[in-house]
């Protein structure tokens, strides 16, 4: 009598699974300004169709639902992005797009609404990171990537702290830095300390800022400007602020290290691109308007399993049938060699 194992059946699973969950690197961005506010997702490398993960509908039980989504971060590994808006809330989803969105927290303001803007994360501490406007003070704060823990205020403006367009984090360092309309700064991640500002007008930062990203073994910071681009310093505040690529504008941008390429959105373009981290040749255009892309503000890049992320929703779908196809013909020739 012939018999299946309980193991070679697993592995016949595991397998089949392993085929289907090749990694992908993809790239996230919100968009929208005054209407038609999305997260979009698109292959890092162009092509196909962007996917809509969460757009105004996806809000309807956390009024009010059409604010513009502004900075994110993506958590690979936890299958999350994470996001904050202009009505002082910070969010995170499926990367996926499946299921609704969380609300983990909602900045208390006694006046207007605050404004979130830039944010960051630290997966292994589990600390999400944010920039915002409340009570006409801004402030760096801290909370938990699940909700759970109070918000805690890093530092503020008698710190120094201005607009936090972007966050960026060099956790080994234990070190934040962000990016203001006209300044660079750094300061601790457990709020210790004092702000340091390493670029303004002197040393080649003249404004405009938008975003900022690292490239921690390289030394190297990366700046989104409004009007001309991509600029690049060191990140000690050594030497001078320069152009690494100029284009109408680069209002949100990321860098993946590894690939030695830096993606960035020009909102007024309706564009995401992508260029060499090490400013050689010429920006490529990934996706546009004739991509549906409408008003795109920041960016993000990842590795992403593409078993999590089904580029259209069908190939997860198709990887399941594929499963329950071979359990089932494995268990069906189990019990024809059992009955001989």
């Amino acid at each position: 009598m012939f018999r299946i194992s309980k193991s070679a059946f697993l592995a016949t699973l595991l397998m089949v699974f392993a085929t289907g969950v090749a990694s992908a690197q993809t790239v996230f961005w919100t968009e929208g300004l005054l209407s038609g506010h999305a997260m979009k997702r698109g292959s890092a490398t162009g092509g196909g169709a962007p996917l809509t993960l969460f757009e105004d509908a996806d809000f309807a039980a956390f009024p009010p639902s059409a604010v513009i989504m502004q900075s994110l971060a993506v958590d690979g590994s936890g299958g999350k992005i994470y996001w904050g808006d202009f009505a002082g809330r910070i969010f995170r989803g499926s990367l996926s797009g499946y299921g609704a969105p969380e609300l983990l927290y909602e900045v208390p303001s006694v006046g207007p609404e605050a404004s979130t803007e830039g944010i960051a994360i630290d997966v292994a501490a589990g600390k999400v990171y944010w920039g915002v406007e409340v009570d006409g003070d801004f402030k760096i704060q801290v909370g938990d990537m699940d909700g759970t823990g109070p918000i805690v205020d890093l530092f503020d403006q008698s710190d120094g702290v201005g607009e936090a367009r972007g966050i960026a984090l060099d956790i080994d360092a234990g070190e934040m830095y962000w990016v203001e309309n006209a300044k660079v700064l750094k300061a601790n991640m457990d709020g210790s300390g004092t702000v340091t500002e390493l670029f303004n007008a002197g040393n080649g930062f003249g404004g405009g800022g938008t975003d900022i990203a690292l490239d921690v073994a390289a030394g190297k910071i990366y700046l989104g400007t409004t009007v001309l681009g991509v600029k690049v310093a060191n990140m000690d505040g050594s030497g001078m602020a320069t152009f690494l690529f100029m284009t109408s504008g680069a209002d949100g941008i990321a860098v993946d290290a590894d690939a030695g390429k830096i993606y960035w959105v020009v909102d007024e373009d309706f564009e995401v691109l992508v260029g060499n981290l090490d400013g050689s040749g010429t920006p490529t255009v990934l996706y546009d308007p004739s991509d549906g892309v409408d008003w795109p503000r920041r960016i993000a890049v990842a590795t992403i399993p593409s078993a999590a992320m089904p580029a259209s929703g069908t190939n997860g779908l198709l990887l399941t049938m594929v499963l329950v196809i071979v359990a089932a013909g494995v268990f069906a020739k189990r019990r024809l060699f059992a009955r001989r």
